[in-house]
């Protein structure tokens, strides 16, 4: 038997398409955590946030986000605040919060995303900041820094706001004297201030003893002008980008030994292709979900009573996808709805539906009222195994109360 070698081309070539199809399975909270382990394994790939300034230390965003509030919670409580026809508003500044609880966008600029008068967008703001934690929905850091300063109960020095206002810069890089001769005052009421902002404020959104966070929406739709149904798949990973000195060696490498020449080049292609994956990976997630919530416009509308028969097979084929590709793409994706409803990816295609009617007709005909846990048992009997958690949820959305209250 011959021994046929696969080109080298091939074989990479195939380890980039599991290595985008694994992407592509990820939703968004996986997909973070993987991008910071790229950044943090190669070099050549960096992260530039828009605000560019340096910040404070503070605690850790990531030990920060496995106590924070999740988005669903302050919306939940924010939409008890606002009238009915701004609660959406609410639902999409709350799932737009990153990590650190910020929104990232000014009023102006969220109203102008929205299509909304910049006075609704006050409004929702105003009241999600009264259910957040301090530093909720912030646009920036010194946004951030000034909503801490003001849920303090004690008296911050007076150089502590002009100096959030406009010297962070000079906070980060240590030029205290800078700061005093700006603001006109002793380098060593300076040094009071910018201690009293280091080791009292925090740019994140602090931590809460409510339960953990949920699942941030992978799509996101609204209703756009004309009342027409618009779809976004939030840019996860928008912030990265190769880093300029790594792609100057590896494009000209003066100075650079054969060893290391070959290690900066391998680097920023690594890099390369995992930003191209990230792209690919929205741009397949955005045509499935535009596609499908085209055809799901009843359901986005009105709920399960708009739900109409719908398969991947369907997806793939009128899409010209792989139904394992579509597969990937719903798999444990979340949707944000215009309502500030969320549902799984997978409610789309009918699973869902079918669960909840079920569900409703075993609540009908119970001779005692069932536990969640029994409920989810009785639905793995007839085909359709969910978790208690899923049951609860179902049960909520239908309005079913409690086994205890029923």
């Amino acid at each position: 038997m011959d021994l046929v070698l696969r080109p080298t081309t091939e074989l990479r070539a195939h380890a980039e398409q599991v290595a985008l199809a694994t992407v592509l399975a990820m939703p968004a909270t996986e997909l973070v955590a993987d991008i910071d382990r790229e950044l943090a394994g190669n070099p050549a790939l960096e992260s530039v946030p828009a605000d560019r300034r340096g910040h404070a230390p503070g605690p850790d965003p990531d030990q920060l986000a496995a106590g924070c509030r999740g988005w669903e919670t302050l919306f939940a409580e924010a939409a008890v605040l606002l009238p009915g026809a701004d609660r959406w508003i609410a639902g999409h500044l709350c799932a737009d919060l990153d990590r650190r609880g910020w929104l990232g966008r000014t009023p102006a600029q969220a109203a102008a995303w929205l299509g909304v008068d910049v006075a609704r967008v006050d409004g929702a703001l105003a009241a999600i900041r009264t259910v957040g934690p301090p530093g909720t929905g912030a646009a920036d850091l010194a946004d951030a820094l000034l909503l801490h300063l003001d849920a303090l109960p004690v008296q911050a020095p007076d150089l502590v706001r002009p100096i959030i206002a406009g010297h962070l810069g000079d906070v980060a890089a240590g030029r205290c004297d800078r700061i005093a001769a700006a603001l006109g005052h002793p380098v060593a009421d300076v040094l009071a201030a910018v201690d009293f902002v280091k080791h009292r404020l925090v740019p994140h959104a602090g931590p809460d003893s409510g339960s953990g966070v949920p699942a941030p929406p992978d799509v996101v739709v609204r209703i756009g002008p004309g009342g027409t149904l618009e779809v976004d798949v939030p840019a996860v990973g928008a912030d990265l980008r190769i880093n300029r000195e790594y792609a100057r060696l590896a494009a000209a490498p003066v100075g650079l030994s054969p060893e290391e020449c070959s290690a900066v080049r391998a680097q920023v292609a690594a890099a390369r292709e995992f930003l191209a994956r990230l792209s690919r990976r929205a741009g397949t997630l955005r045509r499935v979900a535009e596609y499908v919530i085209r055809r799901q416009a009843g359901f986005v509308r009105t709920g399960p009573a708009g739900h109409r028969p719908l398969s991947r097979t369907d997806v793939a084929r009128d899409l010209g996808l792989h139904e394992t590709t579509v597969g990937r793409a719903v798999a444990d994706k979340v949707v944000l709805l215009p309502a500030g409803r969320t549902e799984a990816f997978g409610a789309f295609f009918g699973g869902g539906t079918r669960t909840r009617e079920l569900l409703a007709r075993l609540v009908a005909a119970e001779d005692r009222p069932l536990t969640d846990g029994e409920l989810a048992v009785e639905l793995a009997r007839r085909g359709y195994p969910v978790s208690r958690r899923t049951v609860a949820k179902y049960r909520g959305q239908l309005a079913i109360a409690p086994a205890q209250h029923r």
